[in-house]
């Protein structure tokens, strides 16, 4: 610091920073500090504050910052509701998830079912080659279902799901008893598409954007609701200018 008074402060900030944590007991998701000086009353000397905030999510980064104002961007993007949309696109052949945040699209991976095509054959041995053919696609249903489990359930946590395809495997998939009952309850709608390849998955993006819309509508309706409540209130969490 070339001002000797802000090195001064700089290292008094520092001081009492040093002590809050010598007597605070690190919350699970971390803890973010704020030291700065301020003018008091009387306008004639200053005086030094050190502010907490406990994130709403895990701080995964380290940052110690000294500037002429407070690093917030780190907590602001944790306040972020982010709908993180699940993707799935099937067909007999081949399967492809995906999973979007908003600011990325990204092709999880693709699974194959090796179900051969459907035979021309007659009789008794077109039935029995239809019924190992059903039972292969209701095993191939089950492991794309597992997949899904594992990419949306555990490794990500997604806010909707979608389902595309061409034909009406996807149908089949959504109407079975195949998804694990919370992706269920997350389905948002179903997307015809040109495959299940994965060109599908950004089609069905592309396909969904209204159903999306609708969706956040009323999340943007309550915020605006409390937005005018509290500047109502005039407790200084609403303002407007």
């Amino acid at each position: 610091m070339k001002s000797e008074k802000v090195n001064d402060r700089v290292q008094d900030a520092f001081k009492k920073i040093i002590q809050r944590l010598k007597l605070t007991q690190i919350p699970e998701n971390g803890l973010a500090l704020f030291a700065g000086t301020f003018a008091t009353s009387n306008s004639q000397s200053e005086g030094l504050s050190v502010e907490e905030l406990i994130p709403p999510k895990p701080i995964t980064t380290f940052l110690c910052e000294v500037d002429n104002h407070f690093q917030l961007k780190p907590l602001r993007e944790m306040l972020r509701d982010q709908k993180v949309v699940g993707l799935i696109a099937i067909d007999s052949k081949e399967s492809s998830l995906g999973i979007s945040n908003g600011q990325r699209l990204e092709l999880l991976e693709t699974i194959t079912s090796g179900i051969p095509r459907k035979s021309g054959k007659g009789g008794s041995s077109q039935r029995r080659y239809e019924r190992e053919r059903d039972m292969e696609l209701t095993h191939f249903f089950h492991r794309d279902a597992e997949h899904a489990s594992k990419a949306f359930l555990e490794k990500n946590k997604i806010t909707v799901l979608i389902v595309g395809g061409p034909g009406l495997t996807k149908d089949d998939f959504i109407k079975g008893d195949f998804l694990h009952y919370e992706l269920k309850n997350l389905f948002l709608c179903k997307v015809d598409t040109q495959s299940a390849r994965k060109e599908a998955v950004k089609e069905m993006m592309d396909k969904s954007t209204e159903a999306l819309k609708n969706m956040c509508l009323p999340e943007e309706k309550m915020i605006v609701q409390r937005l005018l409540t509290e500047i109502n209130k005039q407790t200084g969490l609403g303002i407007y200018g």
